[in-house]
């Protein structure tokens, strides 16, 4: 599907900057018909900056700093290769999910597990979110919160208020104009992914910090540290543990549903007799369901295997999960870039500009 999307916007829509093309009965993909820049300079900031600001709250929301733990050798902060797919918006809902499911396993829960499992743990080498990690940094905390539970005052708790309102705004959009194509509402289906942040909203929390400490003597999952893991959380497949867990599918489920829906209905529309679609919504349509149903794969593929016992996605490391992040990169600019010139943005016309 997705092949012949790209095929289509190729052949049909690239010839068509030169010169506006005439619908024709048997188009499948609308012409490219790129308009007069009759917006003025604040008003395409205006449609970048409503564009933009999805992303960006969802992004600075979704992703702490890094905590570096080890020896003097992994002092160093990782590379942006490390960190970009913990941008990736499966990664953000994957620490929402984890997050929500270790308090609700926990027997005992303080001011040191709260901000252990909110922090992004980096040896130098690999990244760590596990339960294991969370009971060795106990005794390592520069600075604790003061309560077990986020701030009420504090920019965690303004971030969901403004996501909170952002998506459910979002929601409205989707369901009223069932298209995103617009540039001003490229991301807003991200906003509305993002009221998924809810469920964890009153345990994360970005108030904690770590003196430097190491991994200590011996491997990292020893005996000890295992079995006080056993006595502060329940096991994952427990009743709370399986209950949380038909959660974290079937919600999973409903987004990547809908978004291939969406997708499908468009594929009907292109194929209807004298109907088409714009460039611009197939890219969206494309987008969120790459990411949708890509993450619904990935996430039910680990926690079937008993694998969702950490913070972080267990392949947030892995070559192939790297390329889905920049696959993903490369669709958005993609649709924000069609959109914008289906727009009629006049950053975009060389010649009026004497470029």
């Amino acid at each position: 599907m997705s092949l012949y999307y790209f095929a289509a916007l190729i052949f049909q829509a690239v010839p068509s900057l030169s010169e506006p093309l005439p619908p024709h009965p048997t188009s499948r993909i609308c012409p490219f018909n790129h308009q007069s820049p009759s917006a003025p300079a604040s008003q395409w900031l205006n449609l970048l900056t409503a564009c933009l600001a999805p992303l960006v709250v969802h992004i600075a929301a979704g992703v702490p700093s890094p905590t570096i733990i080890g020896g003097n050798e992994s002092l160093e902060k990782p590379p942006w290769s490390e960190r970009l797919p913990h941008f990736n918006p499966g990664s953000i809902l994957w620490r929402y999910y984890a997050i929500a499911d270790r308090r609700l396993r926990s027997k005992i829960w303080s001011r040191e597990d709260l901000v252990a499992t909110n922090a992004l743990f980096w040896d130098g080498e690999h990244w760590d979110g596990s339960e294991v990690i969370m009971i060795r940094s106990r005794n390592f905390p520069s600075k604790l919160p003061n309560s077990t539970h986020v701030n009420f005052l504090s920019g965690s708790t303004l971030a969901t208020i403004t996501m909170t309102i952002q998506g459910v705004y979002s929601v409205f959009i989707v369901l009223t104009s069932n298209s995103m194509s617009s540039l001003a509402h490229f991301f807003a289906p991200l906003a509305v992914i993002g009221l998924f942040r809810l469920q964890s909203a009153f345990w994360l929390s970005d108030e904690g910090a770590y003196l430097p400490f190491s991994n200590w003597d011996g491997p990292i999952m020893t005996t000890p540290f295992e079995a006080r893991v056993s006595e502060d959380l329940d096991n994952a497949w427990g009743r709370r543990g399986v209950i949380f867990r038909s959660w974290w599918i079937c919600s999973m489920a409903g987004l990547a549903g809908y978004a291939l829906y969406t997708c499908i209905g468009d594929l009907f529309t292109i194929w209807a007799p004298g109907r088409c679609s714009l460039p611009s919504q197939i890219l969206e349509r494309v987008f969120y369901t790459v990411l949708t149903v890509g993450a619904l794969t990935i996430h039910s593929f680990y926690v079937l295997r008993g694998q969702s016992r950490t913070t972080l996605i267990p392949c947030i490391q892995t070559m192939w999960y790297k390329i889905y992040t920049y696959l993903l990169i490369l669709l958005a600019l993609l649709g924000v870039t069609f959109s914008a010139v289906e727009t009629g943005l006049g950053w975009f016309h060389w010649e009026n500009n004497g470029l």
